[in-house]
């Protein structure tokens, strides 16, 4: 079986020959590694060109900016392989992680597997990257259930950052929704539930996810995830209106009233300063980080420029 590793990137010249350097030292050697650059105005193609005089797998395509399921199509489009595994560029895979994906899909044939997406705390992380990082590494845990059998309704997950599928099965999905600048992956996996294509989650094609940001830079990523999923309303509605949950608020009352004091810059700037670390108890401080995001982030999404 033959692999093709696909990886977009935006600017991501300072970070690509971490996931390249990993990808070398895989126990089994992918038949090509694609880096669909997409947009890119930094020097990421000459780093990439750099790479590849000792990683000859490599090769490199430049796309006008077109977003994030379009370059994974892209990715997909132009890989020969008969499985497609898809990595971020900011992830660095484990050693076995590309024997892991080959392995389940020889064992599951037409299956959809996921890997996983782990932060990985440093002393030198800032309180709120540790929050971030404690909860992604949550929700994985509640995938860990699932070990050698089919995610259920309720767990629908796939990580574009750390997947792998049959490139057949890949076209007869229709790749990712190209009208979504964000929650493609999860939009791909609500198809793919619903037409009994079994999806799985394994923490052995393990991978960390190096990627530090500030508070300002996170509230942003998730407002532009809310918004996608009120697209997927808009767009979808047999899927997300009577089958399949997003994340959208129509609540009133005093949980926006309570909301509302929290929708501020000086609420985010306690994000970003991490001012309360030293004085509050962890379990207070990151249940109000917890409010300052669903305030400026779900409810109140326009107040607060950033």
């Amino acid at each position: 079986m033959r692999i093709s590793v696909i990886i977009p990137t935006f600017n991501g010249a300072d970070k690509i020959s971490g996931i390249i350097n990993a990808l070398k030292e895989q126990w089994h050697q992918p038949d090509e590694v694609i880096v669909i650059i997409d947009g890119s105005t930094d020097d990421t193609f000459d780093t990439i060109m750099g790479l590849s005089k000792e990683y000859p797998v490599l090769r490199a395509i430049f796309q006008d900016n077109r977003g994030r399921a379009n370059v994974r199509n892209a990715g997909a489009r132009n890989a020969t392989g008969d499985l497609l595994i898809f990595f971020d560029d900011d992830m660095l895979p484990e050693t076995q992680c590309i024997s892991v994906h080959l392995d389940h899909h020889q064992k599951h044939p037409g299956s959809i597997l996921t890997g996983a997406q782990i932060y990985r705390e440093k002393k030198t992380d800032s309180d709120f990257d540790k929050f971030k990082a404690l909860k992604s590494n949550i929700w994985t845990e509640t995938l860990l259930q699932f070990k050698d059998q089919p995610l259920d309704q309720k767990s629908i997950h796939i990580t574009a950052a750390n997947f792998s599928i049959p490139k057949e099965l890949f076209f007869r999905l229709g790749g990712f929704d190209e009208r979504l600048r964000d929650a493609e992956d999860y939009d791909f996996g609500v198809r793919t539930f619903d037409k009994g294509i079994p999806l799985y989650y394994n923490h052995e094609a393990f991978a960390w996810h190096e990627d530090p940001m500030s508070a300002r830079r996170y509230l942003k990523r998730r407002r532009q995830y809310n918004k996608a999923q009120h697209l997927l309303l808009e767009l979808k509605p047999e899927l997300y209106e009577k089958k399949y949950m997003v994340r959208t608020i129509r609540n009133h009352g005093f949980k926006r009233i309570f909301f509302h004091f929290f929708a501020s810059n000086f609420w985010i700037k306690i994000l970003d300063g991490f001012l309360l670390a030293p004085i509050t108890p962890k379990k207070l401080r990151y249940r109000l980080y917890d409010y300052i995001i669903t305030a400026n982030c779900v409810y109140f999404p326009e107040k607060v420029k950033l």
